[in-house]
C-alpha cells in the first residue's frame, strides 16, 4: 500500500512542480490515486491546523485556579500569542529572540495587567476568554489579528469600565457592524481603526462612533475635518485674491476714467 501511494506520488511530481512554477492548478492529467493522496493530506494538515487554533485558545480553568486571573492571562498571551504585557508596575513582558519568556511572579504580585501588545497574534472569539477577568485593562492593540471579527469585537464589552485605547487596524474581517458594537465602550478615548478593507465608509462610522462616545477621538476623522479645514482656507484665500484684483483693476478704471 504504502509503495504503490509513494509510486503515484512520484508519477506525479513532475506535474506539480510545473504547477508550483507556472502558478497554474494542473489537475486534469494528474492520477486519480495520487491526488486523493494529496487530498488526504490536505485534509488532514487543515484539521491539525485548526485543532491547534483551538488548542492555543482554549481558556485551562486549572491554570486560572493555579496562577489567578492577571497572571493566567500574561502566560496565555506570552506563551500561546507571542504578545506583549505591561503591569501597573510599569514592566513590560514578552518574549525574547529565542522565544522564552521570564514572568517572575514575586515581580507582579499584586499587580494588574494595563496593556496588551497582541498585534498580528491568532486570537479568536474563544480565546478572548481568557482576558475576561482582567477588570484594569486600559490599552488593548489587535492589530493585523487575522481571526478577530464583528462577533470578537462585540465580546469587548467585557471592558466597559477599564479600556480606553484599542487598536484594531488592518484586521480584514471587521465590517460596519463590528464598529457599530463598540459604542458600550464608555471609557474609550482612542480608536485606531486603518486599513479595514470590509469597511467601506470609515469616516462615517468614525462620525457616528464620536457622536455616541463623547470622549472618543479617531484619527481618520481628524484627517477629515483637516483637510476639509484645508479645502476651506484655500478657497478663502482665493476669494480674497480675487477680490483684491478686482479692486486694482475698478481703481485703475477710475483713473483712466479721471484722465
Amino acid at each position: 500500500m504504502a509503495a504503490s501511494m509513494r509510486v503515484a506520488v512520484r508519477g506525479s511530481s513532475l506535474r506539480l512542480l510545473e504547477c508550483c512554477s507556472g502558478c497554474k492548478r494542473i489537475t486534469k492529467n494528474v492520477p486519480q490515486r495520487s491526488m486523493s493522496v494529496i487530498n488526504y493530506w490536505t485534509e488532514q494538515w487543515l484539521n491539525w491546523t485548526t485543532f491547534n487554533l483551538r488548542r492555543k485558545n482554549v481558556l485551562v480553568e486549572k491554570r486560572v485556579e493555579y496562577w489567578g486571573s492577571e497572571l493566567a492571562a500574561a502566560h496565555w498571551l506570552l506563551a500561546h500569542q507571542n504578545s506583549a504585557v505591561q503591569f501597573t508596575n510599569g514592566h513590560w513582558y514578552a518574549k525574547n529572540k529565542k522565544g522564552r519568556y521570564y514572568l517572575p511572579r514575586d515581580a507582579v504580585k499584586d499587580e494588574y495587567i494595563i496593556s496588551i501588545d497582541a498585534k498580528r497574534s491568532r486570537i479568536t472569539y474563544d480565546g478572548l476568554e481568557n482576558l475576561f477577568l482582567l477588570k484594569h485593562l486600559k490599552y488593548l492593540s489587535l492589530k493585523g489579528c487575522p481571526h478577530i471579527d464583528d462577533f470578537c469585537l462585540a465580546r469587548l464589552h467585557h471592558f466597559k469600565d477599564s479600556l480606553t485605547h484599542l487598536n484594531i487596524s488592518e484586521c480584514p474581517q471587521i465590517t460596519e457592524r463590528g464598529l457599530a458594537s463598540l459604542h458600550s465602550l464608555k471609557k474609550l478615548e482612542r480608536l485606531n481603526m486603518k486599513n479595514l478593507p470590509q469597511v467601506d465608509s470609515p469616516e462615517l462610522i468614525s462620525v457616528m462612533l464620536e457622536d455616541v462616545l463623547p470622549n472618543l477621538k479617531l484619527q481618520v476623522v481628524s484627517q477629515h475635518v483637516a483637510r476639509h479645514h484645508d479645502m476651506m482656507d484655500a478657497a478663502a484665500s482665493w476669494r480674497k485674491r480675487t477680490e483684491d484684483s478686482l479692486k486694482q483693476n475698478t481703481s485703475r478704471d477710475e483713473k483712466n476714467a479721471k484722465n
